[in-house]
């Protein structure tokens, strides 16, 4: 990728939290250098607050290969109108709509991955479509006020139904 798009940067945001991910960190930050990209990765500790960092990124990129249940950080960047690419793993194709508010890959695929950032990359109208559909889908899917409602709802279901079985037996 950065033969054809020299302009491109990468922040990878995070740490490693075991032993293995450590040595994957350290082979990552190892290859940056042997493919002489690492002027062009930035590799930092965890951050509480990614905000400061999102605003400046033109895609966020989720490439899990481990199953996270929901990663956070896809509607933070949604929120703040960021089109993500991210893998079918976990919880990361409840957030994204494919081909919508960002794009879904396999994971473990470099070149399908690859793919995607380079067409976002090379189509700035597409990215900031994405970004206008993103937050959208953020605003109205993932916020708190409905969700709570919602919750809120299927307790009270979830009660009525509790009542009426406990009736039924009372009744027997």
């Amino acid at each position: 990728m950065s033969k054809r798009r020299n302009d491109v940067r990468f922040v990878i945001i995070g740490y490693a939290t075991n032993y293995k991910e450590t040595i994957f960190k350290q082979k990552c930050e190892r290859l940056s250098k042997e493919l002489s990209i690492n002027n062009k990765v930035i590799f930092t500790e965890f951050k509480k607050d990614i905000r400061p960092y999102l605003k400046d990124f033109d895609i966020v990129v989720i490439p899990s290969i481990n199953p996270d249940p929901f990663p956070r950080v896809s509607i933070e960047a949604m929120a703040m109108g960021k089109p993500i690419i991210g893998t079918r793993m976990g919880g990361i194709p409840e957030s994204i709509e494919d081909g919508i508010t960002g794009y879904l890959v396999p994971p473990q695929d470099p070149k399908a991955l690859c793919e995607k950032i380079l067409l976002l990359l090379d189509d700035k109208e597409k990215r900031r479509d994405f970004g206008i559909k993103a937050r959208r889908h953020a605003k109205v899917s993932f916020n708190i006020k409905i969700k709570t409602k919602e919750i809120e709802k299927l307790l009270e279901k979830a009660f009525l139904l509790s009542m009426n079985k406990k009736n039924i037996r009372t009744q027997l």
